[in-house]
């Protein structure tokens, strides 16, 4: 079984290839999840009242923040 992941074309701060369904954290330890929407990349950021936003992702924008995984190799970050 073969899943395709598309690459964003970005990388984040220790030289990582980015692509679609990984999981991205903040400095702050804020995790999000990189998803293809309308032809662009976004994070999508779930906050703790419950509403979720997308932030565009950009070369400055990743440069600070870390690959934790994807949603299937890595399940147990789905919250």
């Amino acid at each position: 079984e073969c899943i395709l992941m598309q690459f964003t074309g970005l990388k984040d701060k220790n030289g990582k290839e980015i692509y679609s369904k990984d999981y991205l954290k903040n400095p702050k330890g804020e995790i999000g999840k990189v998803i293809y929407y309308e032809a662009g990349f976004y994070l999508e950021c779930p906050r703790k009242n419950g509403t979720i936003i997308y932030i565009p992702l950009t070369k400055g924008f990743v440069q600070n923040k870390e690959i934790l995984g994807n949603e299937f190799e890595t399940p147990e970050l789905i919250k």
